[in-house]
């Protein structure tokens, strides 16, 4: 079993914990719910079933439209995943972590606001693939959106070479928590979910 480094930031994991992939339960009508367990037959992790059932589109008080970006990112690299690698773990599917403390710590301070516990996780090493996060942004031209998620998916770093990596490690469950490194104040980031 391998050993990797989660921010827990929603505060919910436990000593022994074992992460596994659940059904995307209450979709309505019932031709959604059909769909997504056609989509994901064996289930999906919490990210997924977050992103499953997340309102992409909703209307401000002024009448004025908000898109949720992180939403539509998730559902183009889902379909370049689908189309173009699908030998590799669906983020839907899959428990996010980091190979060392640093870097876990790194982005809980550069991306969490310094909140949320450092747990060490293990798993089969055989399903772990990394991949640089910086690729998951929508501030460019579509093709360039599709050059990146193709990147992600190669598991090369961000083509944009003034862009950090930010290297993060998809676990396909069963994840064990092993042990809660440290802890902070758990604060819900607005970034990454």
């Amino acid at each position: 079993m391998a050993r990797f480094y989660h921010i827990d930031r929603a505060g919910q994991l436990k000593r022994g914990n074992v992460i596994k992939l659940t059904r995307c339960d209450n979709l309505n009508p019932k031709d959604l719910q059909y769909h997504v367990e056609l989509l994901f037959p064996e289930g999906v992790s919490k990210h997924g079933d977050t992103y499953s059932k997340k309102q992409v589109i909703t209307q401000k008080n002024d009448g004025s439209l908000n898109a949720d970006i992180n939403s539509i990112i998730e559902l183009l690299f889902e379909y370049v995943r689908r189309s173009n690698y699908s030998h590799r773990p669906s983020r839907f599917q899959s428990f996010f972590a980091f190979e060392s403390q640093d870097e876990a710590t790194d982005f809980r301070k550069n991306f969490c606001d310094s909140k949320g516990d450092l747990w060490e996780v293990e798993c089969n090493d055989v399903q772990a693939f990394k991949a640089d996060m910086s690729n998951l942004n929508f501030d460019d031209s579509l093709s360039t959106i599709s050059y990146r998620a193709s990147c992600y998916w190669e598991g090369r770093r961000n083509p944009d070479t003034s862009k950090t990596p930010i290297w993060e490690v998809l676990l396909t469950p069963p994840v064990s928590a092993v042990k809660k490194i440290n802890s902070t104040t758990i604060k819900r980031p607005t970034y990454f979910e």
